[in-house]
């Protein structure tokens, strides 16, 4: 009893010291995009944009030089003569994250990488077509990403993370009053990344949520702060998911989530047709997370109030592709599930605090989810068509 006591006494008095923590909302986190690629390199392209950002040249000038690139002062007599184009495609379909033209001298090629990793050998493919395309520019090639990974062309693409890019955008010099909403805009993305991607607590869970998974029975303030921390855990696995899906299978993929049920939802626009309503599923709640139990990861074929559609559809998937949905369910060990709308399912050990708060390790865990389920994607576009 009296080192019961104690324990408890120490309890107490750690958290009479624990501060609460202080989160930035961004622009970004408002519309639900905190870790989206695609916004951020849209923010970006925003922030290089002398005809827009309200600051002038300076950024683009020292992420340029950051690169090891030459700037001259004749770039800037006319800005109308710089052009960013966000996803610049090549004849071949692929895409170039950001490629800025500036008049007929230089040209500076960004691919932004926030939480995927290169495929294909993007960046020794991307070099060489701008070569080819502007053999004439001066060329500058820049791989971004928040820990400052290198590029495949590591000889061509210049390595810069986040934490250099945050300095150089500080060391630009402005007058905030010229244009306050713009100043405001500008350092919003600065704070954003800092927030989010640089500071070692980012994405780690508070103290105090920690307490409350060693403790369920903890006060109510302990409780608030660990549904804050849940609602950033489930956001943050779902944007990853939702990033690794637009990789593998492009088309727009829609995420249909609320904090208060324990399902989540993935699904293409084009999988809602037909009197069906087909998705991938994850399983993950409060309390999975706090009892850190496995999680289910699913693809749900639904038809409310059109169950014969529902059948109709999985007798065309399974009599024209038997054999593929064979080899995937063996291979990868899934479940064929007897409930009515569940398909296929499987388990994972997603969820302890230790994949929580480590980027990298997460990152492989969900990977390999989609790597798992990829092989249904088109084998279901193909039989929706045909339905």
């Amino acid at each position: 009893m009296e080192n019961t006591d104690q324990i408890l006494k120490y309890m107490q008095k750690s958290y009479s010291y624990m501060k609460n923590k202080q989160i930035h909302i961004s622009i970004l986190d408002i519309f639900n995009k905190t870790y989206s690629e695609n916004y951020i390199s849209d923010f970006l392209a925003y922030i290089l944009n002398p005809q827009l950002n309200g600051i002038g040249f300076e950024p683009l000038k020292k992420l340029m030089e950051a690169a090891g690139g030459e700037w001259s002062p004749d770039y800037e007599s006319s800005p109308e003569e710089i052009t960013i184009t966000r996803e610049f495609s090549f004849y071949d379909g692929r895409r170039i994250d950001l490629l800025i033209k500036v008049a007929d001298s230089l040209i500076i090629g960004i691919e932004h990488k926030v939480f995927s990793h290169e495929h294909g050998e993007q960046t020794r493919d991307y070099a060489e077509k701008i070569k080819n395309l502007y053999p004439s520019h001066q060329h500058v090639f820049i791989f971004l990403t928040p820990d400052k990974r290198e590029a495949i062309a590591k000889d061509e693409f210049q390595a810069i993370g986040y934490g250099e890019l945050i300095v150089l955008l500080k060391d630009v010099s402005f007058d905030v009053l010229k244009d306050i909403k713009k100043s405001v805009f500008y350092q919003d993305f600065i704070a954003h990344l800092e927030e989010k991607f640089m500071k070692k607590d980012s994405l780690i869970l508070s103290d105090k949520a920690k307490l409350y998974l060693e403790h369920a029975k903890m006060i109510e303030d302990l409780r608030n702060h660990f549904d804050k921390d849940y609602e950033m855990i489930l956001k943050s696995i779902l944007e990853r998911l939702k990033n690794l899906l637009e990789k593998n299978a492009p088309g727009e993929w829609i995420i249909n989530t609320s904090l208060d049920r324990g399902y989540h939802q993935l699904s293409k626009k084009e999988w809602k047709d037909k009197g069906l309503d087909i998705h991938f599923e994850l399983s993950l709640s409060k309390k999975k997370l706090v009892l850190a139990k496995p999680v289910e990861f699913m693809i749900d074929i639904e038809g409310p109030g059109k169950t014969q559609a529902r059948k109709a559809f999985i007798d065309q998937l399974e009599k024209n592709h038997a054999s593929g949905i064979k080899s995937i369910i063996e291979q990868y060990q899934l479940k064929k599930s007897p409930r009515s709308r569940t398909y296929v399912s499987k388990e994972y050990d997603l969820i302890s605090i230790e994949k929580v708060e480590n980027h990298d390790l997460l990152q492989i865990e969900l990977e390999g989810i989609i790597e798992e389920f990829n092989g249904f994607i088109p084998l279901i576009d193909i039989e929706l068509n045909r339905f």
